[in-house]
C-alpha cells in the first residue's frame, strides 16, 4: 500500500499539474459511479412513490370518487337519529348510569353543527361516582347504545365518597341530522 502511495506521489513531482487534473477527474468519476450505485436507485424509488401518491390523489379526486363520497355520507346520515329525537336519546344515556346504580348530579350540554356535512353534534360533560364494576358496565352500555357515540374523553379519580368508589367524569357527542 505505501509503494503505491509514493509511486503516486512520484508521479505526481514527475508530471506536476496533469497528474494532479487526471487524478481529480478519477476522483471524480469514482465518487459518480458509487453515486450511481448507491443514491440514484433510493432517490428513483422515492420519485416512484412520490408519482404513485400522485395518480392516488387524482383518483380520490375524481367526479366517481366525490359522488361515492356524497352516497357514503348520505347513508351514515340516514343511520343518525333525527334532531327531535335527541331528549330521548340522552334520556337513555342517563337511563344507562341509573341501571348501573350511578347517579348524574349535574352536566354540561352544548350543541354545534358540522357545516361541511350537514349534520348536528351535541356534546354531554358530566360527572358520576361508583365502584369499578358498575363505572365500565356504565361504559359499556353507553358503547353499545344503538345511537352513534363518540367517547371524547374519560378521566377517573379517587373519590371522596369513601373507598372503592371511583368519580367518573365523561364527556360524549352524539350526532344528529
Amino acid at each position: 500500500m505505501m509503494t503505491s502511495i509514493n509511486s503516486a506521489m512520484n508521479t505526481i513531482r514527475a508530471n506536476g499539474i496533469a497528474a494532479i487534473i487526471a487524478l481529480a477527474s478519477a476522483a471524480i468519476i469514482a465518487a459518480n459511479i458509487l453515486a450511481g450505485i448507491f443514491v440514484l436507485p433510493a432517490q428513483e424509488a422515492e420519485i416512484t412513490r412520490i408519482g404513485a401518491a400522485l395518480d392516488a390523489a387524482r383518483v380520490k379526486n375524481s367526479p366517481a370518487a366525490r359522488e361515492g363520497l356524497a352516497e357514503e355520507i348520505g347513508r351514515f346520515k340516514e343511520g343518525l337519529p333525527e334532531e327531535k329525537r335527541l331528549v330521548r336519546v340522552i334520556g337513555e344515556v342517563l337511563r344507562t348510569a341509573k341501571d348501573n346504580d350511578l347517579r348524574v348530579p349535574e352536566g354540561d350540554y352544548s350543541p354545534a353543527t358540522a357545516k361541511e356535512a350537514d349534520i348536528g353534534k351535541y356534546t354531554l360533560t358530566f360527572p358520576v361516582e361508583g365502584r369499578y364494576e358498575q363505572i365500565k358496565r356504565f361504559i359499556h352500555g353507553v358503547e353499545t347504545l344503538r345511537y352513534p357515540f363518540v367517547i371524547e374523553e374519560i378521566t377517573l379519580a379517587g373519590s371522596k365518597s369513601g373507598p372503592g368508589v371511583i368519580a367518573l367524569k365523561i364527556k360524549l357527542s352524539v350526532y344528529f341530522r
